[in-house]
């Protein structure tokens, strides 16, 4: 059995708060909570970038988003890994929303790879290292338990 690999991206390029660039929704609508162009260009590059295992990135096996709420974030996250979601046949868990990474890390803990989207509140670095912190503490408690 594989290690358990987590992975943590950011949400692609949102629209500047002056336009242009605009934000872009999937139909090709202007919206300004959508991925902008270069965002939905990333999200592209996402599909060929995780669709193909490497012995240091491999396949994701589950995915996970924050809900589309809307508003002034949007759905941004959630569009991001929509075009890998749809490559891979996974459908994206958005049980957690901004804010509750420490609920999701347990959740990330019970299987192997697994890709999370998450829109950090202030800095991606932060969080990803708040992560970091839950997950080495939730796999000693998984450890001491023996699981």
């Amino acid at each position: 059995m594989p290690p358990l690999q987590i992975m943590v991206i950011r949400h692609g390029e949102k629209p500047a708060q002056q336009p242009p660039p605009y934000g872009v929704d999937p139909n090709g609508q202007t919206d300004p909570h959508a991925l902008s162009v270069v965002g939905w260009q990333r999200a592209g590059a996402l599909v060929d970038f995780f669709s193909f295992p490497r012995e240091t990135i491999q396949q994701p096996t589950y995915l996970y988003s924050p809900p589309d709420e809307g508003g002034d974030e949007g759905g941004r996250p959630y569009e991001t890994i929509n075009p890998l979601s749809a490559k891979l046949g996974l459908t994206q868990n958005t049980t957690f929303s901004v804010g509750q990474q420490t609920q999701l890390v347990p959740d990330m803990m019970t299987s192997h790879r697994r890709l999370a989207r998450l829109r950090a509140p202030s800095c991606p670095s932060r969080t990803g290292a708040a992560i970091a912190q839950e997950a080495e503490l939730s796999a000693h408690e998984l450890s001491a338990q023996g699981g």
